[in-house]
């Protein structure tokens, strides 16, 4: 079964309230630590699919920063790439 998430980050202020958002998001496992490569780790951990729709990321990326953003997007790509049953379109 596929698991379609929709994510706002137009209220993203810095990584802790996007690590905020993604737990609230995401069904996530206890162990993750708030950072990209726990993230990675849980993207690629075993779980049925998700397709996740990020709206807002133009938001996001004044508030992170464009490097930080662009290793989000760069840790769902190579999840996805990896195998992980994950798919993240960013609007």
């Amino acid at each position: 079964m596929t698991m379609q998430i929709a994510i706002d980050l137009a209220q993203i202020q810095d990584k802790d309230s996007l690590h905020d958002a993604l737990q609230h998001s995401l069904p996530l496992p206890p162990w993750y630590g708030r950072n990209l490569d726990a993230l990675y780790d849980a993207l690629t951990d075993g779980h049925e699919q998700w397709d996740i729709f990020f709206s807002h990321t133009d938001s996001a990326r004044t508030a992170l920063g464009s490097s930080y953003m662009q290793a989000l997007r760069l840790t769902f790509d190579d999840a996805e790439a990896s195998g992980a049953a994950v798919h993240a379109d960013w609007h």
